[in-house]
């Protein structure tokens, strides 16, 4: 989905994917994608709880991502923060 929301900007395009330990909460990994634009407010709002409309598919992927995440003792967060849509997931794991 990043890739193709940066396909459909205009201006500067920017993807960028931070991987570390997380402070917060030891004993898990945290990534962190980040890129041009904004996710849109239904999907901040839903936080992949619940399916999205969609125009492309089915809506279900950000759902069926929390859900497999959770399952594996890990989580997802959705965001926009100084222009870009971010986001954030954490899983169970050691940083190499």
């Amino acid at each position: 989905n990043a890739c193709e929301a940066l396909a459909r900007a205009s201006g500067p395009r920017r993807l960028r994917l931070i991987a570390g330990p997380c402070a917060a909460r030891p004993g898990m990994v945290k990534l962190c994608l980040r890129n041009s634009g904004a996710l849109p407010e239904a999907a901040l709002r839903a936080q992949g709880r619940e399916p999205l409309d969609s125009e492309r598919g089915l809506g279900l992927g950000l759902l069926l991502a929390r859900r497999a995440l959770e399952l594996a003792g890990g989580d997802l967060a959705l965001a926009n923060a100084e222009g870009e849509a971010v986001v954030t997931v954490r899983i169970p794991g050691e940083a190499a």
